[in-house]
């Protein structure tokens, strides 16, 4: 079985709003209808957020914090 966010990240990534290196933050599928919903989804296949390297747990923080800012304006 393949995962879904692999799945999804190899075409065009709908609806973005943040890119770098090891993340991705982008607004949830219009269809969907959830006004503010945001996914957070790294770059790299990881099956816990444990797994993460210092690179990645680093811009964890500064795209939770954009997304949080984004939503509340």
């Amino acid at each position: 079985m393949s995962c879904i966010i692999c799945e999804v990240h190899k075409s065009k990534i709908p609806n973005q709003l943040k890119n770098s290196e090891n993340w991705i933050l982008r607004h949830s599928e219009p269809e969907k209808n959830c006004p503010g919903y945001l996914y957070l989804e790294p770059k790299r296949h990881i099956e816990s957020i444990s797994s993460l390297n210092p690179e990645e747990s680093k811009e964890l923080g500064l795209f939770l914090q954009w997304g949080a800012e984004y939503i509340e304006k």
